[in-house]
């Protein structure tokens, strides 16, 4: 209540004028005169039948004529009335209560009748106390909608105070922006040729270890082939030539192999991080992109705030000034809200077209850095793939060395084979036909591990198997291969056969 005062002493004295009014109705329109009845003062409920107003008032009359002479009447007290009598007394029974019941309902019809007066001024009384709130609430209104415009004045006021302030915020943060981003772009580039030149040359080295490797794997297939035919003259120094050569190669294999994983690893730690650079710089662009748009759409809608105010005011002022002023100042007001509409519109039009240039802009950003990233990444795929294809080759001649190296090995088997049925000697009394399976190893001198030869599968002749372990201890050392084809052979399983 004082808030409203303070505010609006105005609606407050309307407010308690129309309240003292309406007391004031309610004491006159109160009949104080009529005593209230109290809960057991009131009439038994008769049945009765409604009849014309007329026709009753006739009947009452006469019901009170019948009363009247039935009071005046002097009876005699007999002790046993005759028939005559009991069927008089019957009648002014009758007729006694015929008066109490047109009594009682003319008492009722004048209660009715009071009750219809009383509502009757009650709804008179209503309605002026709502005619009297109906006035309060359109002053009240009033009132507040003068507030309120009072209120949205302020209100634009500031809120073109803070658009401008946003719109220079705005600008300034454009501004470091597209220096941020132009310092990123620099140093993606730099970092990006940085990582092909590095590529480069992970791919030379790469490609000069795998010829390196084919060409002493070519050298190794070379010397044990001619290890091979020579091994009779030379075979000591054959073999300890063969297995420094072998330890050279399988060293700079194992080197090579150490260098391809970690220009490998190399290459996948840049490409991860050159795609998270991108990732980065998109989502930069994207939140710019976003930030800028909703800068725009901010100044769209003040300037559609703006265009709202103007007309809200020329508004509320042309019709605040309509009871007041002539109407030369209404019709100057008015070209002056249409300037100002038309200011307002022209700077709307020109936020939107700034806006959609900047789209566009941002637009055509977003699309050259998505197709540099595609470029990117079909250049990645295709280094990939080489790379996959070289490592398919390396796999093949891999492959070419292990089956050349398994061919090698099952030569020196048989070889192996020949030199133990060389120096075998049939026992006396064995049969032929007999044939065993022996396992044993070997060092790669050729020489059988003492205690390494043992009988797998059986002749089922013991002085047959004894004389095969006897042969194969007696032919050592035997040839061997170097290198892989050796590794095969050095735990020997054969099937001696003479």
């Amino acid at each position: 209540m004082f808030q409203i005062l303070r505010r609006n002493p105005t609606a407050f004295w309307w407010s308690l004028g129309l309240h003292l009014i309406l007391a004031l109705l309610l004491l006159v329109g109160v009949e104080w005169l009529v005593p209230p009845g109290s809960p057991g003062s009131e009439q038994p409920v008769i049945e009765a039948r409604i009849v014309a107003s007329k026709a009753l008032e006739a009947q009452v009359e006469q019901l009170r004529r019948e009363a009247g002479a039935l009071q005046g009447l002097d009876l005699p007290k007999v002790e046993a009335p005759d028939q005559a009598d009991m069927e008089r007394l019957r009648r002014e029974r009758e007729a006694a209560e015929a008066v109490a019941q047109a009594q009682a309902q003319a008492e009722r019809a004048e209660q009715e009748s009071a009750q219809q007066a009383e509502a009757q001024r009650q709804a008179e009384a209503e309605q002026a106390r709502a005619l009297a709130e109906d006035e309060a609430r359109r002053q009240a209104d009033a009132a507040e909608a003068q507030r309120q415009a009072e209120m949205q004045a302020q209100a634009e006021r500031e809120l073109q105070r803070q658009a401008e302030e946003a719109q220079a915020k705005a600008e300034a943060q454009r501004r470091v922006a597209a220096e941020a981003r132009a310092e990123a772009e620099a140093r993606a580039q730099a970092e990006r040729e940085a990582a092909e030149a590095k590529a480069r040359a992970e791919a030379e080295s790469r490609a000069e270890a795998e010829r390196k490797a084919v060409d002493a794997a070519r050298a190794k297939v070379e010397a044990e082939r001619k290890a091979a035919e020579d091994w009779r003259q030379a075979e000591a120094k054959a073999r300890a030539e063969a297995e420094r050569k072998a330890a050279e190669t399988a060293k700079a294999k194992a080197e090579a192999d150490r260098k391809v994983s970690e220009a490998v690893k190399a290459k996948a730690e840049a490409e991860r991080r050159a795609a998270e650079e991108r990732r980065q710089a998109e989502a930069k662009a994207r939140a710019e992109a976003e930030a800028e748009r909703k800068a725009a759409a901010a100044a769209n809608a003040k300037a559609e705030a703006e265009r709202r105010a103007v007309e809200q005011k020329r508004q509320a002022e042309a019709k605040a000034r309509a009871d007041a002023e002539a109407r030369a100042n209404a019709e100057a007001e008015r070209k002056a809200a249409e300037a100002a509409k038309a200011k307002a519109e022209a700077e709307r039009r020109a936020a939107e077209e700034r806006r959609q240039a900047e789209a566009e802009a941002k637009r055509k950003a977003v699309e050259e850095a998505r197709r540099k990233a595609e470029a990117d990444r079909q250049a990645a795929e295709e280094r990939r793939a080489q790379e996959a294809q070289r490592a398919r080759e390396a796999e093949a001649v891999d492959a070419m060395a292990a089956e050349n190296a398994k061919r090698e090995a099952f030569r020196f088997g048989a070889l192996i084979g020949d030199r133990v049925e060389q120096q075998w000697v049939r026992p006396p009394g064995s049969s032929r036909g007999l044939e065993c399976t022996l396992e044993l190893r070997l060092e790669p001198t050729g020489d059988v591990v003492e205690g390494s030869v043992r009988v797998v599968s059986g002749s089922g002749s013991a002085a047959f198997d004894g004389s095969a372990i006897a042969a194969v201890y007696k032919a050592s050392p035997l040839p061997v291969p170097t290198g892989q084809s050796f590794d095969l052979l050095r735990h020997f399983r054969f099937k001696f056969r003479p």
